[in-house]
């Protein structure tokens, strides 16, 4: 894939100015998004910012990390797993997915590049699915979510297997990759299984919603949703997949009714019906 000129995430860690904060110390893991299942985006464990230290030090800006491969960088939240034995030694790995389905690992602390994978062709931007056309590539959208018992990433993106950009012919894969490295764990899932009558690519979708992973009785599974492209426009209907951990394959899908029902998950992700039985959770996850 033809890489542009590098986008730039300005990660604004606001950090109390003093030495211990500039020693690389372990971090705090941040597996999925705002930090937790219920998306509270509380750091429970926070010693450095706090208001005590901000009102007598101030603030500092954290190092600027370079996105590959899209003019806009990233939509996905940076995710950090502490303590991870790298082909570089042992470091706090942040993950960068881009628009561009070029995934970077870096150390957390200084930004510095551990290992960086593409993943495929991502889709190019156009009004036809963006009528703001912000976006130059849509790839991947969503925060994945980070396993620290196996040390793997799981992350959806849009990919065009043809290599062509097309969204028609645009697919959704779920991929599996390990921190350390960045290698993929298995080769890169479809997500297509239907659902009674209805079938996940029969519409161009844009999967927005962060992922989650939940252990029932030691049962691993990981939960998205996706919209379309219309978003809340007419004709826009929703899907949830279940990626079953274990065995590194989708496990179910549930159709959710057109037209209907509140926003996905996180604030975006298209118009999804709530099916019968299912209770609205924090920020629209249905819970399944």
């Amino acid at each position: 894939m033809k890489l542009s000129r590098p986008g730039l995430l300005i990660l604004t860690l606001l950090i109390s100015v003093s030495e211990s904060c500039i020693a690389q110390s372990t971090m705090v893991p941040w597996l999925t998004r705002s930090a937790d299942n219920s998306r509270s985006g509380w750091n429970s464990q926070e010693t450095v910012l706090t208001q005590t230290s901000v009102g007598t030090k101030g603030i500092v800006q954290a190092p600027t990390i370079p996105v590959i491969g899209d003019a806009r960088g990233v939509e996905a939240q940076p995710l950090i797993l502490p303590s991870v034995k790298t082909p570089l030694g042992t470091r706090d790995v942040m993950v960068l997915p881009s628009m561009a389905d070029v995934v970077r690992g870096v150390d957390a602390h200084d930004g510095s590049s551990i290992w960086q994978v593409s993943l495929g062709m991502p889709i190019t931007g156009s009004q036809s699915i963006d009528s703001h056309n912000i976006n130059q590539h849509w790839g991947c959208i969503s925060t994945g979510v980070i396993d620290p018992d196996t040390q793997r990433l799981y992350q959806t993106c849009w990919v065009s297997p043809d290599n062509t950009g097309n969204p028609q012919t645009g697919r959704y894969f779920m991929f599996a990759l390990n921190v350390a490295d960045g290698s993929q764990v298995v080769p890169p899932v479809l997500i297509q299984e239907p659902s009674g009558n209805h079938v996940f690519n029969s519409q161009m979708r844009k999967q927005r919603s962060s992922l989650v992973e939940t252990n029932i009785n030691g049962v691993k599974t990981v939960f998205g949703c996706s919209g379309t492209i219309f978003e809340t426009g007419t004709g826009a209907s929703g899907f949830c997949f279940a990626f079953d951990v274990a065995s590194n394959s989708m496990s179910a899908m549930l159709a959710l009714t057109a037209g209907r029902g509140r926003w996905c998950v996180d604030g975006w992700a298209g118009r999804c019906g709530r099916p019968a039985g299912l209770p609205l959770c924090p920020h629209g996850e249905w819970r399944l």
